[in-house]
């Protein structure tokens, strides 16, 4: 059972705040809707910026394959520097039961595999606040 409370000058199911004080407990709400909202505008500045970045980024690679060019000289500032990393696929259900596949050669062995190993993994929990 999830009991809510509101807060209100004097409610009566206020008791289990009854440890703090009751203005306290309003300016730290005030204060965490504050901060919730000033961070979801930062968050879309840096998603308008990251995909700024992004796009010039696309851009820039593509002038430094066509000339062969592994770094720019930024002087005082370092070096934009590109890199060529290889990366696995994810590993997903899919992919887990088509690999298992061609390994056993079978579909029944490798749907049971692949059960198991998704089934076995820990399961985490976590509470946080959020505004709705």
């Amino acid at each position: 059972m999830i009991r809510r409370h509101t807060i209100q000058k004097e409610h009566k199911y206020f008791y289990p705040f009854s440890f703090m004080d009751k203005q306290l407990i309003r300016q730290q709400i005030r204060d965490w809707v504050k901060w919730e909202e000033e961070s979801v505008s930062l968050k879309q500045r840096m998603k308008q910026i990251n995909q700024a970045k992004k796009e010039i980024s696309a851009k820039l690679l593509v002038v430094m394959k066509e000339h062969d060019l592994d770094e720019f000289d930024l002087n005082q500032e370092g070096k934009l520097v590109r890199q060529v990393k290889k990366t696995k696929q994810g590993l997903n259900k899919k992919t887990l039961l088509t690999t298992l596949s061609h390994y056993y050669k079978s579909e029944a062995e490798a749907k049971k595999t692949t059960d198991f190993i998704l089934n076995a993994r820990a399961e985490k929990l976590s509470e946080t606040l959020c505004k709705k």
